[in-house]
């Protein structure tokens, strides 16, 4: 359903099945791959993959954030995706508002090194 009048101006998405909210998806980086290859097995990534529940190469990651009528803030969250896998993420980190900022201040103070 699209945003209602009522909605946050974030809002892309209200859902109104279990419950009333904003919601919005935003894909924030895509290499473009549609597959995936499996790490070698035995290979370091491919123990890191199994032990630590994370892709051994992340190819996608979207933002996601949702907010109940009655949630003072939304939930937001950064989804990680491997190539081909475009139903449920491999990885989810929940973050707020601050997190996201002090997230983007530190990646813009890395970067300025580099250009």
């Amino acid at each position: 359903m699209t945003a209602t009048p009522n909605c946050k101006p974030w809002c892309t998405d209200h859902k109104t099945v279990g419950e009333n909210s904003c919601y919005t998806r935003f894909v924030i980086f895509d290499d473009g791959r549609e597959e995936r290859a499996a790490p070698a097995l035995g290979s370091l990534a491919a123990q890191f993959q199994t032990l630590g529940g994370w892709p051994a190469d992340i190819s996608w990651i979207a933002f996601v954030a949702c907010q109940d009528e009655e949630d003072e803030h939304p939930t937001m969250d950064l989804q990680f995706f491997e190539a081909g896998d475009d139903v449920d993420q491999n990885s989810n980190l929940n973050v707020e508002l601050d997190g996201l900022r002090a997230l983007h201040s530190n990646l813009g103070a890395i970067l300025k090194d580099f250009s």
